[in-house]
């Protein structure tokens, strides 16, 4: 081998010894690339989660202040008394709006007591009351009874003619109010 011959492959042989290297680091390189590329993918996936998180903590936040901006409501609705001259007073305005009449009022007793514990740890009130009105005036009575501030169930009516005027309805209505208790 001349002395050119020999330069040559010795060129050759760094030439390829460089190319080895940097193709060892380029190699290496793009497999970092696609590790990261990954990596990526999975935090952008991490990212989509925590915001449906958040998500989801926003619709709880929003169900929270909407109870919160409606306690007042909430707790018109279901007292921790028994509040009964409130009752009787409602009854007495919507008869007065209604023109109609309440003839008779009284809480029932349930077994010596005027209070029934309920499965769900409430009580209820029962009471009674008979109005007198005509068909009519009775639906728009019984239409605004169901806006009474209270929980209210209407467990049964009876309704005769009355016997004194017959163009008027007499209705004999039992309910419950309910309340919760002190250990709530």
């Amino acid at each position: 081998m001349d002395k050119y011959q020999r330069k040559f492959y010795l060129k050759l042989f760094f030439y390829l010894i460089i190319i080895g290297i940097l193709g060892y680091f380029g190699f290496g390189f793009v497999k970092k690339t696609n590790n990261q590329k990954n990596e990526i993918q999975l935090i952008k996936q991490r990212i989509a989660e925590e915001k449906e998180k958040f998500k989801n903590l926003d619709e709880v936040q929003e169900t929270y202040d909407l109870i919160v901006a409606n306690k007042n409501k909430i707790d018109d609705a279901l007292p921790k008394t028994e509040e009964r001259g409130e009752i009787i007073a409602y009854l007495e305005y919507l008869a007065a709006k209604n023109n109609c009449s309440i003839l008779d009022f009284r809480f029932s007793e349930v077994q010596g007591k005027t209070k029934k514990k309920t499965k769900d740890d409430f009580q209820t009130l029962p009471f009674s009351f008979t109005i007198t009105a005509d068909y009519q005036t009775f639906l728009n009575f019984l239409d605004n009874l169901k806006k009474f501030p209270r929980i209210l169930k209407i467990d049964s009516f009876l309704i005769e003619k009355d016997n004194k005027n017959p163009n008027l309805l007499k209705v004999n209505l039992s309910c419950q109010a309910f309340y919760k208790t002190e250990n709530q």
